[in-house]
């Protein structure tokens, strides 16, 4: 049994396939992001034919992962400047490459530009 929104799992699932951090060779990359996101849809796709689902529930549990990744990153950097031994660079979504990709998704969401802490 489970008492969260189905909709939280759909959207967080959808940021960790097409968002979250991957190794690929420099040519690959391109490929490697389309396959991410065929994937995604896919996924979402099998999931909302037999469970429906409200595609904007889904794109507000992706803003709200990305917000979330975004202000942990802002919080570890902050640490950071204020002596904290904790650091940014340990964290997972913290390369510049994802950085983008989660404020870039944000942004088309919800048409807010997030900034982060550098």
């Amino acid at each position: 049994m489970s008492f969260g929104d189905p909709a939280a799992d759909v959207g967080v699932t959808r940021v960790i396939l097409t968002l979250a951090p991957f190794e690929a060779p420099r040519l690959l990359r391109p490929i490697a992001q389309q396959a991410r996101r065929l994937i995604a849809w896919r996924y979402t796709r099998a999931y909302r034919k037999r469970h429906p689902l409200s595609a904007d529930a889904i794109r507000y549990y992706e803003s709200l992962r990305c917000f979330e990744a975004m202000s942990h990153l802002s919080r570890l950097r902050l640490a950071e400047r204020g002596g904290s031994p904790v650091a940014s660079t340990g964290y997972a979504w913290s390369d510049p490459a994802t950085v983008r990709r989660l404020t870039s998704h944000f942004a088309n969401v919800t048409g807010v530009a997030l900034g982060v802490v550098e």
